[in-house]
């Protein structure tokens, strides 16, 4: 999902199926965020009597016109423009391995959904997130050091254009929003790419876009293809644009949360070339009804200022016999109710792209995987990696009326998500040997306990009712074969027996692996949480791995962190994802989203050591 400005967002949601609408009205956050009322649509009932799954718009996202004429969540822009006085004194951070703050924190507002790379041959690090603090339009961040904490740049915004045809426009302004942000360093040429999505809040144009640097301080802009038309009909450094038609009001295709991959294998026939997987959402242009959502691709082979048409990559079975339930008839069959793709490239030049989906009972979500061969762009899967996931409206509670009508953690009133990461361990030559790792976390031990539970209010701790707890858990899987089967799930957290209740929650994993085999996750941990009210207060924990057998685990945030106090003051939202990346010497760099005490706005950290110091 976006911020979000995107940051993505999952299939936690109901939806009236019987008129085929997502009546999925997230709380309006005014700019001073007052409190507001939550809508609902009543669910169509399963046989389970449980809704349905369709994707939801990421968080950011649901700040655009599109999401208020779909009915897909619609949550008012922030554009207050709030200047506190922020000493930065967070209570000092101890220098165990390497923690600290990544940004600079200038106001009270917040930072959340971190991206990280880092140029191996300098220890460059790049850090992009969500950053609210420039007020309106609402950018990503991006945070360039050590040393850090570092200086914000925002990467320039590009104009967008709406209505009208060809450079005359009815609408003409820079984007309401951009975020998602994701990073890659390019080592064939020494360059970072940085994508992000960007929509407008009064008509329904949408894109996603790249920006380009070379020290991570200076950004390229894009340009929208209204502006500056490409052969394959795309703009400079624009992925992909939808232009809301001629009226500039027409909100049947919504670009979103996109991943960005590139291929650093100098033995590969496509080394260097860029990846970009995104969700396009598809709507009825006669009324708000959701139609699809598949995870298309586009390449560049030119640095990222043009990018070839994008294909549909959710696989070519048909019918697919993973995905059985679907909300229109035409996607009988099809794996295209996605959300959440996150792409990476084998050694030989494959592309894999997991993704999340919603089609195996419409109740809980499965993960999937498709393989990508450049040469002449063929297509392989949909391969089921993982089902079920534990991630359905009875898994969870729901949060509080300041939150957003999502799933939540008990304790807790931020959207809870189980975003998956996925990596790839190369081996250096053909590919032969590549193996797959996806990592994401869910309520498992403790699932179909929360049907209609709502956290209690802030002053309870937003505890949840009758004594309930929730009990969230990361998990690991493997392929060997190039996804086309995977391992059973393994626990990484290693606080418990897996399979046995604590109820301590973990969640919002990443992770990574180099070609050493080294598996590295990193994720939020309660194990810690000591204060009067149990399974409350989150660090970060770095769990390391070769065989998922045996796990060295890390610890990397040195204080609590109480969500309550995040995004403003009403915990709502803390971004939908970490991110972290392991180099073949081992070293580990890792983000996350925080909350210092004292503090009601979240920042970016970072952790940095090395396996074999840690």
């Amino acid at each position: 999902m976006a911020y979000q400005i995107g940051t993505y967002t999952l299939f936690n949601k109901k939806t009236n199926l019987a008129k085929l609408s997502l009546a999925l009205i997230i709380i309006l956050l005014t700019s001073t965020l007052a409190a507001t009322s939550m809508v609902k649509s009543t669910p169509r009932q399963e046989p389970s009597g449980l809704a349905s799954k369709i994707p939801d718009l990421s968080y950011l996202a649901t700040s655009s016109l599109a999401a208020k004429v779909n009915n897909m969540g619609y949550n008012a822009p922030q554009t207050g423009d709030d200047h506190h006085d922020d000493n930065g004194n967070d209570g000092g951070i101890p220098n165990a391995v390497n923690a600290q703050r990544v940004n600079k924190d200038y106001n009270k507002r917040p930072q959340d959904e971190p991206a990280v790379t880092v140029n191996p041959n300098t220890g460059t690090v790049v850090v992009g997130g969500n950053d609210y603090g420039i007020g309106g339009p609402i950018g990503g961040g991006v945070y360039t050091g050590p040393p850090f904490p570092g200086d914000t740049y925002f990467p320039p915004f590009s104009l967008m254009c709406a209505g009208g045809t060809g450079s005359s426009c009815i609408y003409s302004a820079p984007p309401i929003g951009t975020g998602d942000p994701a990073l890659v360093y390019s080592q064939r040429y020494n360059e970072y790419y940085y994508t992000s999505i960007g929509f407008s809040a009064d008509n329904c144009a949408s894109g996603v876009y790249l920006y380009r640097s070379l020290n991570g301080l200076d950004w390229t802009r894009p340009i929208n293809k209204r502006f500056a038309p490409t052969a394959t009909g795309g703009g400079i450094r624009t992925v992909t644009y939808w232009d809301g038609g001629p009226s500039g009001q027409d909100c049947s295709i919504f670009n979103d949360k996109e991943w960005i991959a590139v291929d650093n294998t100098p033995t590969s026939p496509f080394y260097g070339r860029i990846y970009v997987t995104w969700s396009q959402f598809h709507f009825d242009p006669l009324a708000p009804v959701y139609m699809s959502s598949p995870i298309v691709l586009a390449y560049s082979d030119d640095h990222g200022n043009t990018f070839s048409n994008p294909i549909d990559v959710t696989g070519t079975i048909f019918p697919n016999p993973n995905c059985t339930f679907f909300s229109q008839p035409a996607n009988a069959g099809k794996c295209v109710e996605d959300q959440f793709s996150v792409p990476q490239v084998g050694t030989d030049g494959t592309v894999y792209v997991a993704f999340i989906n919603g089609q195996h009972d419409g109740h809980r979500d499965q993960y999937l995987l498709t393989r990508v061969h450049p040469a002449g762009f063929t297509v392989e899967g949909a391969f089921l990696a993982t089902y079920p996931v534990f991630d359905a409206s009875d898994d969870y509670p729901t949060q509080d009326g300041g939150g957003q009508g999502r799933s939540t953690l008990c304790n807790s009133n931020f959207r809870m998500a189980s975003t998956e990461g996925l990596a790839v361990k190369l081996d250096g030559t053909s590919g032969t040997n590549d193996k797959l790792y996806i990592a994401w976390a869910d309520d498992r031990v403790k699932a179909g306990l929360f049907a209609g539970v709502t956290v209690g209010p802030r002053s309870s701790g937003y505890a949840c009712p009758s004594g309930k707890m929730t009990d969230n858990d990361v998990f690991i899987i493997s392929s060997g074969d190039h996804g086309a089967t995977w391992t059973a799930p393994k626990q990484v957290n290693q606080d418990k027996p897996q399979g046995s209740v604590n109820n301590i929650d973990q969640f919002y994993p990443w992770v990574s692996a180099n070609h050493n085999g080294q598996v590295v996750v990193l994720y939020n941990d309660r194990r810690y949480d000591t204060t009067p009210i149990p399974n409350k207060l989150s660090r970060t924990t770095v769990g390391v791995t070769t065989n998922l057998a045996t796990w060295k685990e890390v610890l990397v945030q040195q204080f609590p962190t109480n969500y309550d106090d995040a995004f403003f003051g009403i915990g709502a939202f803390i971004g939908d994802y970490n991110n972290v990346l392991v180099t073949d010497s081992g070293t580990v760099y890792g983000v996350w989203t925080a909350v210092a005490p004292g503090k009601t706005d979240s920042d970016i950290y970072i952790a940095i050591f090395n396996i074999s110091s840690s």
